[in-house]
C-alpha cells in the first residue's frame, strides 16, 4: 500500500517537472518502476504480476515509440508511457489509454483557449490555415503559410496529461 502512494508522489513529481521545464528526468522514472517491481513482487502472484505488468510495458512503449517515429511525441514521453504500462499491466491498457485521451483533448482545450487569449489574431488565422488547406490552393502557398516558427507553437506537456488520465482512471 505505501508502495502505491509513493508511485502516484513519483508521478506528481514527473507531471510538475514536465511542466515546468518541458523535462521528464529518468532517475525519476526509474524510481518509479522499481517501487512498481517491488509492489508487483509483493503480490499474491507475483510471476503473473511481473509478466502482466511487462506487457503492458511492451506494448504501451511500443506503442508510443511508433508516436515518436512519426514526431508526433518527445523521448521522454515514450519512457513515461512504458513505466504507466508497467504500472497498469496488460489489462488496463485501454482504459488507461482512453483515460489519456480523454484528458488530452480537455488539456488541448486550456490550451487553446489560453492561446486565443493571448494572441486574439491567432484564431483568424487558423481558420484562413484551414480554409486554405480545404480550398486546394497551390502547395507553393500552402508550405509558406504553414511555416510556423518554432516559437510561436503551442507546446503542451504531455506527463500532467498522462498524470490527469490515470487519476480519472482511478477515479472512474
Amino acid at each position: 500500500m505505501v508502495t502505491y502512494y509513493l508511485i502516484w508522489l513519483g508521478f506528481i513529481t514527473v507531471a510538475v517537472s514536465d511542466a515546468r521545464e518541458h523535462r521528464i528526468p529518468n532517475y525519476m522514472l526509474g524510481i518509479i518502476l522499481a517501487l512498481a517491481i517491488i509492489d508487483k513482487v509483493l503480490s499474491l502472484t507475483p510471476l503473473s504480476s511481473l509478466m502482466n505488468a511487462a506487457l503492458g510495458a511492451l506494448i504501451m512503449f511500443l506503442c508510443a515509440f511508433i508516436l515518436f517515429l512519426i514526431r508526433a511525441m518527445a523521448p521522454g514521453d515514450v519512457k513515461l508511457l512504458g513505466v504507466v504500462g508497467f504500472v497498469a499491466g496488460w489489462g488496463q491498457l485501454l482504459a488507461i489509454s482512453y483515460w489519456i485521451a480523454v484528458s488530452t483533448v480537455i488539456v488541448a482545450l486550456f490550451y487553446a483557449a489560453i492561446r486565443l487569449a493571448e494572441q486574439p489574431k491567432s484564431a483568424k488565422m487558423l481558420l484562413s490555415k484551414y480554409t486554405l488547406l480545404l480550398s486546394g490552393v497551390g502547395a507553393d502557398k500552402k508550405s509558406r503559410f504553414f511555416a510556423e516558427p518554432s516559437e510561436t507553437k503551442l507546446r503542451m506537456p504531455f506527463a500532467p496529461i498522462v498524470v490527469i488520465g490515470l487519476a480519472l482512471h482511478q477515479y472512474f
